[in-house]
């Protein structure tokens, strides 16, 4: 069988690069606004898309969901001053930002090799500059394609298509994982191979049998 020839393997950044939104953090939001865990995750993720869109300021997206439980608090909620929304902040860029170390093992390894490497994420402009400042492993990518500085969110094509031209691959040329089926069904339509990405011993396995790209020794 014919492998593919992918030049550029793009990751998205929650769920692929980093591991599972971190439960304990995503509990200290809830209790920093004084509202149930329960009632808090839905809206959270309600009003994120606009967030990671970049049409919402950290303190608006923060102001939105604080409205919402608002109206029916009966007066519990605590009040949303610029310090609690600096502590909300903290914890949502702490939540998102536990590394799997194996995958960038391996986007390193796929440098090393002549691949290009590059970061396909919705994520808001503070969280980009966060990770910016965090790990010194970004600066390996070869280019950061952020939903937050672009207005451009995934699945829309749009995102898609500024990720290649920036590479100067053509669809055929790149390999995009991800966790989510939407942003997945979207690569594919414009002709992009794209894994759904469920576990890293998963991928692995998939990507050396179809792909013929090894895993760093010892990773698998």
């Amino acid at each position: 069988m014919n492998q593919p020839d992918v030049k550029a393997v793009i990751f998205d950044f929650g769920n692929v690069i980093s591991r599972p939104q971190d439960s304990v953090a995503v509990s200290r939001m809830a209790e920093i606004l004084g509202i149930p865990l329960s009632e808090f995750l839905p809206v959270y993720m309600r009003e994120r898309h606009a967030y990671d869109r970049g049409v919402l300021s950290d303190a608006e997206y923060w102001e939105r969901v604080h409205e919402s439980f608002q109206k029916g608090s009966g007066g519990s909620m605590h009040e949303l001053s610029a310090t609690v929304i600096e502590r909300l902040q903290e914890q949502d860029h702490r939540s998102w930002a536990q590394i799997d170390d194996r995958m960038i093992g391996w986007a390193r390894s796929l440098h090393e090799r002549g691949i290009l490497i590059a970061i396909l994420s919705n994520m808001p402009v503070s969280f980009y500059q966060n990770i910016l400042s965090r790990f010194e492993w970004i600066g390996m990518f070869d280019e950061l394609i952020i939903s937050g500085m672009l207005r451009q969110l995934k699945p829309e094509p749009e995102i898609y298509q500024t990720a290649l031209s920036r590479l100067r691959l053509t669809a055929g040329e790149a390999m995009f994982i991800d966790d989510l089926e939407p942003n997945i069904v979207a690569a594919e339509l414009i002709g992009m191979h794209a894994l759904k990405y469920t576990d890293f011993e998963s991928l692995g396995e998939i990507i050396t049998e179809k792909y013929g790209f090894e895993f760093p020794e010892g990773s698998r």
